[in-house]
């Protein structure tokens, strides 16, 4: 609770200094406390690599569209799923976690440049703006499978549920695409 509070306050207070200055709120993927992500909202003329194959779904408060996995490299155990997740209401949603029946455990991840150096580091959270939309796609925020237990083939499906902190859960069947053109892209 108290790690809420601190990003809820966090989150005003950028809103607040943005309505003062008429400028947009931060849009840069900033670090804030105790790892909560504020996602870089896109808008319908930006392009994403989720040209999806998977149904699109909606609870009314949020919608989950171009979900994919990309299938395991030979002799790995871990995977990335991408999808966009659409914030339909004005309230904000955080995103905790994920889970499947099919892997060991789902991290939250995203890449960030350090020392001119791309890297990958887990997130406790990803917080999705009201009316925003936040995308999970390579080198970006991502879910990364670990421990897969299962052939992941062409088509197959990976049923993910998302799990946000005010209790909502979205579950997908999300199919297995592969959409790399660099193998250590994730």
């Amino acid at each position: 609770m108290k790690k809420l509070m601190k990003l809820l306050l966090l989150v005003c207070f950028y809103s607040a200094v943005a309505v003062a200055q008429n400028a947009p709120t931060p849009t840069d993927n900033t670090v804030l406390p105790n790892d909560a992500m504020v996602a870089k909202p896109i808008t319908a003329s930006e392009p994403t690599n989720n040209t999806a194959p998977a149904e699109p779904i909606t609870n009314s408060d949020l919608s989950i569209t171009g979900a994919y996995v990309q299938p395991l490299i030979p002799g790995q155990k871990n995977t990335a799923a991408y999808m966009t997740i659409n914030n339909n209401t004005k309230q904000t949603y955080i995103l905790t976690g994920a889970s499947s029946n099919m892997v060991e455990n789902i991290e939250l991840h995203t890449v960030l440049m350090q020392d001119g150096v791309m890297k990958m580091r887990p997130v406790d959270a990803i917080t999705i703006l009201p009316g925003q939309q936040v995308v999970l796609q390579p080198g970006d925020f991502h879910m990364m499978l670990m421990n897969v237990d299962t052939e992941l083939t062409k088509d197959s499906l990976v049923p993910i549920c998302l799990e946000f902190k005010n209790s909502a859960t979205i579950c997908q069947d999300v199919p297995v695409v592969d959409k790399r053109t660099d193998t250590h892209n994730h």
